[in-house]
């Protein structure tokens, strides 16, 4: 046999073998996998079987039962008020006193006088039926405040509907009061001797232990 009959018999054989392996190799029989561990939780195992769809509401406007009336102290000149009346609760003292649907309704500040030990009316605001909070300004510093919200009958008889909580409100100015182990530093540092007082931006005194 020559050269070339040499070549194409060599080259048959492996046509021969790539052609048996694509047919048989890919046949053969494989190990089975290994089992998966059964403590194992996948993502699949956890997700519902139904969508679950995004539901988007509006809060209500009221919540049934809850009637309240908030007195908060914004900075010694204003109290923010809001409040919440339940439509059946004034459904129901309507229907007991009729007078109350033709009522005005009526906000009003009290503040509490020390002298006196009384509530006395310093701010009052007819609203709608709409409002459901505001601000009472000019309110005086360092005062105790509660409000009230309800119905002006007759333009004379005031019925109360809500009555809030008490606030205070803070202080505009330093207090008055002088504690005698916190003493102003001014009239300590007027007692110093002249050359102990002010060297350029430096004061140096002592305090007594026992201030």
């Amino acid at each position: 046999m020559t050269t070339i009959d040499w070549l194409i018999f060599f080259t048959g054989l492996l046509a021969l073998v790539a052609l048996l392996y694509y047919l048989f190799i890919p046949t053969w029989p494989r190990p089975a996998p290994k089992p998966e561990r059964q403590d194992q939780e996948f993502a699949s195992e956890l997700a519902p079987a139904f969508p679950v769809k995004e539901i988007v509401t509006d809060l209500p406007t009221y919540y049934q039962g809850d009637n309240r009336l908030v007195a908060v102290a914004r900075d010694p000149e204003t109290i923010f008020v809001y409040w919440q009346l339940d439509p059946v609760y004034l459904e129901s003292l309507e229907a007991e006193l009729p007078a109350l649907k033709s009522g005005i309704t009526q906000l009003r500040l009290y503040r509490y006088d020390e002298t006196t030990g009384q509530w006395l009316l310093e701010n009052c605001k007819n609203l709608t039926s709409f409002v459901t909070s505001f601000y009472f300004h000019l309110a005086r510093p360092d005062a105790r405040y509660k409000v009230e919200l309800g119905r002006l009958l007759n333009n004379q008889l005031f019925y109360c509907l809500l009555v809030s909580n008490e606030v205070v409100t803070p202080r505009a100015y330093f207090s008055a009061l002088i504690d005698e182990n916190w003493p102003p530093l001014l009239p300590l540092y007027q007692q110093l001797p002249q050359k102990e007082r002010m060297i350029g931006s430096y004061v140096h005194f002592t305090i007594a232990p026992d201030v």
